[in-house]
């Protein structure tokens, strides 16, 4: 007998459901990522705030079968539905055989990032009649990023897609250029 699967709507929901719940945050913003195939990373964030110290994560794993959480640190809206106080998130990654179930960075071991600005045209979503919304992290939305190898050696993962969740405006999927959001070697 199939197992019936959820919406992909309700999945979403969910999904911002237990990644706020699972991170603690409430009412913080937060990053949600997840691996696409049988491909496994190692990954940390660092969010740079207006003011105040960076708010960094431990680095955990990444894989295809559960969304992990990042907590992003409070980031309250402001005016234009974004927040004034972020800055840049930068996600840095570290590739994995599926068979290494080791959370931690190895001294030595080359890892790829990727740094978000603030006004980066990630943030930016298509409307009708070309009119964009501009939606960055903060309080109350989950971003979602989906990485994948690349099969080059010199950047070996990139972001494929990506979308945002909040309670107010439910789901919405960022564009994603071709090649553009290519995690680089540090």
């Amino acid at each position: 007998m199939p197992i019936p699967m959820p919406s992909i709507r309700r999945s979403r929901s969910m999904v911002l459901a237990v990644a706020l719940a699972l991170t603690g945050t409430a009412h913080g913003g937060g990053l949600s990522l997840v691996a696409k195939g049988d491909a496994v990373f190692v990954c940390s964030t660092v969010v740079e705030r207006s003011y105040g110290p960076p708010v960094q994560s431990r680095p955990m794993r990444v894989d295809s079968h559960e969304p992990v959480a990042f907590d992003l640190g409070a980031l309250p809206p402001g005016e234009k539905d974004d927040s004034p106080q972020f800055r840049r998130l930068t996600l840095r990654c570290w590739p994995r055989a599926p068979t290494d179930f080791d959370a931690e960075p190895r001294e030595g071991e080359a890892s790829y990032s990727i740094g978000l600005l603030r006004d980066d045209s990630l943030w930016k979503l298509g409307g009708a009649n070309g009119a964009q919304d501009y939606w960055p992290p903060h309080d109350r939305r989950m971003v979602r990023f989906t990485l994948e190898p690349t099969g080059d050696p010199a950047r070996p993962l990139h972001i494929v897609n990506a979308s945002a969740l909040d309670e107010a405006h439910g789901s919405r999927d960022y564009i994603v250029p071709a090649g553009w959001l290519t995690l680089d070697p540090d």
